[in-house]
């Protein structure tokens, strides 16, 4: 298991995956602005582009 996926299971309480499946479904996250932050890390600076593709 990455350091990423370590810290980040323990901050949100489920893995990068799970996370990404609710922001899909579009459930409320407990952090609007870390939501933000988080799907600029999976997606990169061009969600345009990238975001479209799940």
């Amino acid at each position: 298991m990455s350091y990423f996926i370590y810290v980040f299971r323990n901050y949100y309480g489920m893995t990068p995956t799970e996370y990404q499946e609710r922001s899909a479904q579009g459930l409320p996250n407990r952090d609007s602005a870390a939501s933000i932050v988080a799907q600029g890390n999976f997606y990169g600076t061009d969600r345009s582009a990238e975001g479209i593709r799940l």
